[in-house]
């Protein structure tokens, strides 16, 4: 296959513009798995990777070479998309990985998480107890809540709980210190929809009808007692 035409794109990428003997853009993607096209239908390529194989116009590669380019690229540029996106914050290797497939390919996507894990990049059991003090410590949702929450990063039932459960948050001692910092105000004006509103807001964090009601019941005779 010839290479008609070879320009520089953005985000370190060229565009190839192949010679494909016939055959239309859609039977070429099916030959290219995880390769890109443009609308005009050139080959999108990781410009250093295309540099180093010495890609120029009038170079005839067979649909194998293409492919081997296509998967380098797609790796290389997956690695450095993940160590841009750990440079901004933690990630759950199996979040990481749906975040690299999207734009690398599934190969490309899981080698980078294996071997980034290997490295000791990624570590699902550091990552939710990270996330896990922030959920509890930072946000005050529930214990419930928290698990949901590492459980759609893409952290396993099992490390999600032991995470949580490490700190053993007393909901109580949650809903209390939440109504001092946020819903004290709300429900000094006695007013019942004011109190339905802060138990709608609580319910959100994932407590549950039971823990509210106690919690709220406790902070209305701590009132009491104060005034009195």
């Amino acid at each position: 296959m010839r290479i008609l035409n070879v320009e520089k794109r953005k985000k370190s990428l060229v565009a190839v513009t192949l010679d494909a003997d016939g055959m239309q853009p859609s039977d070429l993607a099916q030959e290219l798995p995880g390769g890109r096209f443009d609308a005009a239908g050139a080959l999108l390529l990781d410009r250093e990777t295309a540099a180093e194989r010495g890609l120029k116009p009038g170079l005839d590669l067979p649909l194998s070479a293409l492919a081997e380019l296509v998967e380098t690229g797609n790796l290389a540029r997956a690695k450095n998309k993940a160590l841009y996106l750990l440079s901004l914050r933690d990630y759950a290797k199996r979040e990481l990985e749906s975040r690299l497939r999207a734009d690398f390919g599934e190969d490309a996507a899981r080698q980078t998480v294996d071997r980034f894990a290997e490295l000791g990049l990624l570590d699902d059991e550091r990552f939710a107890a990270r996330y896990a003090e922030q959920l509890l410590s930072v946000k005050r949702v529930s214990a419930r809540q928290a698990v949901y929450l590492l459980r759609q990063k893409g952290v396993s039932p099992e490390i999600a709980e032991a995470a949580v459960q490490e700190l053993s948050p007393d909901p109580q001692q949650q809903i209390a210190e939440l109504i001092a910092r946020k819903y004290a105000a709300a429900l000094a004006r006695g007013e019942e929809r004011d109190r339905r509103r802060v138990c709608d807001a609580l319910a959100r964090k994932g407590f549950s009808y039971g823990d509210i009601q106690t919690a709220l019941r406790a902070y209305g005779a701590q009132q009491d007692e104060f005034l009195d």
